[in-house]
């Protein structure tokens, strides 16, 4: 769900981000901030904003004091928002440099046509910029799958079991329950998934990159 929400907001930002204003170039700036942070720095900085008490999300929104972010029905998409904070600047950012090393000669011969610009993004830009789209969808689906410091920071795989990954499984049975075995079952099941996902995505960024090619031509 991360990934995908994170490749549709980057596209879009990429798109309003590759027209030449002041204001796109100091948001282009100031975007990569979120890149700076470490990401369990970012998830303790969350982990106080998303507090029932003195968290500044349930002030501003005027929440309560009862709304809890972490809860077992909010907790999911709460560590979904943060992943979004943190990573959709890195996939815009992608996306962005591919749109810029997009020939020009196409589109200025669609606009001499009288094309739109809708018709030009389906039938030109996007099937050109699809392959840079997959390399960030590629990182960040591998991400996703071993993702840790953001869920063990927020809710440690809680409440319940709501939250709960392969890689929090692994550090609770191994390092924690001392439970080697266990763990070590967990990390071998999350090594077979990213091999064969692998895969498949490098099969489809191959797949891309020849759509694109011939779109060029």
């Amino acid at each position: 769900m991360a990934t995908v929400l994170e490749a549709v907001l980057g596209v879009i930002i990429a798109l309003l981000l590759n027209r030449s204003s002041l204001i796109g170039k100091i948001f282009e700036k100031v975007l990569i901030l979120p890149l700076m942070i470490a990401p369990v720095i970012a998830a303790v900085i969350w982990k106080l904003m998303f507090n029932p008490q003195f968290g500044i999300l349930n002030h501003i929104f005027n929440l309560g004091s009862t709304f809890d972010f972490l809860s077992e029905n909010r907790a999911l998409w709460s560590i979904i928002m943060v992943d979004l904070w943190i990573y959709t600047p890195f996939v815009a950012i992608l996306v962005l440099a591919g749109v810029r090393s997009l020939p020009r000669e196409p589109f200025e011969a669609s606009a001499v046509d009288g094309a739109s610009w809708f018709y030009m993004f389906r039938r030109l830009m996007l099937p050109m910029m699809w392959p840079y789209i997959l390399v960030a969808v590629i990182f960040r689906f591998m991400d996703c799958l071993k993702v840790f410091d953001i869920v063990y920071v927020l809710t440690q795989g809680g409440p319940g079991h709501a939250t709960s990954t392969l890689q929090v499984n692994a550090y609770i049975n191994s390092i924690i329950n001392f439970n080697y075995s266990g763990g070590a079952t967990y990390m071998f099941i999350l090594w077979i998934i990213v091999y064969l996902t692998a895969q498949q995505l490098v099969k489809l960024l191959g797949r891309a990159q020849a759509r694109a090619a011939g779109s060029e031509g």
